[in-house]
């Protein structure tokens, strides 16, 4: 059965209120623990976690936005002091800007109670 946009926004609409506030009141906030302990987590998950983190190490991060005229990345891990080796698209904010304009069109149809 896949959800409908009612279910999603139902089932989540106590952390986006939470988050909103959190915006509005400039507190510090999240929703997710930063502990990878199992004891907060469903078993298996941060083993499942790790290897995904691992799985990115020496790779492009990816990202589809206009704009791209490079690469760019020397990120060091402030746990291991160990570089990372991933490297991120280095993109002209014009770019982004402009298509975020051109977007903004569209964003302001949408309505958030409804989908």
């Amino acid at each position: 059965m896949t959800e409908t946009f009612e279910d999603l926004n139902a089932r989540h609409a106590p952390t986006l209120e939470a988050a909103i506030e959190a915006v509005n009141s400039r507190k510090s906030w999240s929703p997710f623990r930063d502990s990878p302990s199992a004891k907060f987590h469903a078993p298996g998950a941060p083993e499942t976690g790790k290897a995904a983190f691992e799985a990115q190490l020496g790779q492009s991060f990816d990202l589809d936005q206009p704009g791209i005229t490079g690469r760019s990345g020397a990120e060091i891990s402030p746990f291991t002091r160990q570089p990372l080796g991933i490297d991120y698209p280095f993109t002209d904010p014009a770019a982004l800007i402009a298509s975020a304009q051109k977007a903004m069109a569209g964003w302001r149809k949408v309505n958030p109670r409804q989908g």
